[in-house]
């Protein structure tokens, strides 16, 4: 039947749709008789009467000891439904908040070859935020030095300020914005990871050459806590550690 279908889409099970439907048509009935009209075995008539009772859409009387049960009056369904209609009206704002909070995507891109580690470098310039960079320096200075002088330039030119570990033992650029420390090599790779805004940059400085960028704020902050964490640790450099100071 067409009612007991929409009976159930807004929430009652098939058996309890079943019944009331049955009740309405009888009025008034015991248990058995309403298991006979709705063809509901009489044991789980009485569990379904139970739950129609609790969503207040059956009632019952007692004659003679026995209890005759009542359907509610259908209206007493759509005041139920507006009742449950208010009270999500209610909470919509607030879930609406909560579905908008850390529910970032993440995108991630990968870059391979060489031209993928200009392509990183391009981006943190474009970003013009000040970043972290953590590991890599010997490398970027050996395999992309033209690159990674370039880099520094600019990134001095837009007054972006930078703050870099490197190992010990290695040599790097240095520039008039950054500031540079050493750390064991037990703390950090050959591989860079640097921060900067919301974003995460990986460059693997051997073949086949590729960088990674993150565009996640949590692992970003992730990031640049574990370099706050390294960087206490760190010391400052010695002027043999320098390579070579990229000026203006």
């Amino acid at each position: 039947m067409k009612e007991e279908k929409v009976l159930q889409e807004i929430g009652l099970e098939e058996r309890e749709a079943k019944a009331y439907m049955a009740l309405l048509g009888l009025g008034s009935a015991t248990a058995s008789k309403l298991s006979e009209r709705s063809c509901i075995d009489r044991t789980t008539t009485y569990d379904v009467l139970s739950r129609l009772m609790e969503g207040g859409l059956v009632s019952y009387v007692i004659k003679n000891n026995v209890k005759y049960f009542r359907a509610a009056p259908p209206e007493n369904i759509l005041a139920d439904l507006r009742d449950k209609e208010k009270k999500v009206r209610e909470i919509l704002p607030r879930l609406t908040e909560l579905t908008k909070m850390d529910k970032e995507e993440t995108k991630v891109e990968v870059y391979k070859g060489k031209g993928g580690i200009r392509t990183l470098y391009k981006m943190i310039l474009r970003d013009g935020r000040d970043y972290f960079w953590m590991g890599g320096g010997s490398e970027a200075c050996t395999m992309f030095p033209a690159e990674t002088e370039t880099f520094v330039r600019k990134a001095h030119a837009k007054n972006m300020k930078g703050r870099l570990l490197f190992r010990e033992g290695k040599e790097f650029f240095t520039g008039e914005s950054e500031r540079y420390r050493l750390i064991a090599k037990d703390f950090i790779s050959s591989v860079t990871t640097t921060v900067w805004g919301d974003r995460t940059g990986v460059f693997v400085w051997s073949e086949p050459f590729f960088a990674i960028v993150i565009e996640n704020r949590e692992v970003a902050q992730s990031n640049r806590s574990t370099f706050e964490f390294l960087w206490r640790l760190a010391k400052e450099p010695r002027s043999s550690h320098i390579r070579r100071t990229v000026l203006k």
